[in-house]
């Protein structure tokens, strides 16, 4: 755990927050992430289906470290009990699409109006402006979703394209 750590660490404090990263660089980030909190949380599975044509698309660095944090700290309510938290990306014409679900049970109260999320959108705001959106929501039942859609860009600024993923219930 303490590699991963030094990892994550080294790699995050490495990165400039102005710039921008691959989407294939986020992920492994946040893979060594979830690496970590699965040490601490036996219980959490994690599931990331990422189409290997959106691995160059751009992104801000560390996007996705807030919502990926708050879907483990509100998602893992009970240790006994299997979380599962979903990074999926997908595109539509000269959109990306970053969607962070989690199982876990809901907390209540307005979604996303927490710091975190709060902080993305600000973040977002000063990237894209009105080219970008954000969306949290409470799943009926059990669970919450983030989903961000911004202007899909490679280093080059061409589209890719890539196909959505299955509807998960």
């Amino acid at each position: 755990m303490v590699v991963r750590l030094a990892a994550f660490f080294r790699s995050a404090l490495a990165r400039d927050p102005l710039e921008d990263v691959s989407l294939e660089e986020e992920i492994a980030l946040q893979r060594i992430y979830l690496d970590i909190e699965r040490v601490r949380f036996d219980a959490l599975r994690v599931e990331i289906d990422i189409p290997s044509a959106l691995l160059p698309a751009r992104v801000p660095s560390l996007i996705l470290q807030p919502i990926i944090e708050n879907a483990v700290k509100h998602g893992i309510n009970d240790p006994e009990r299997d979380t599962l938290i979903a990074i999926h990306a997908w595109s539509e014409t000269d959109r990306l699409f970053l969607q962070v679900r989690d199982d876990g049970p809901s907390a209540g109260g307005a979604a996303g109006e927490g710091g975190g999320l709060e902080n993305v959108r600000r973040r977002l705001d000063a990237r894209f402006g009105p080219l970008r959106l954000l969306h949290a929501e409470a799943l009926s039942g059990q669970g919450f979703v983030v989903t961000m859609i911004l202007p899909l860009l490679t280093a080059r600024e061409a589209p890719l394209v890539a196909a959505a993923p299955p509807l998960v219930a």
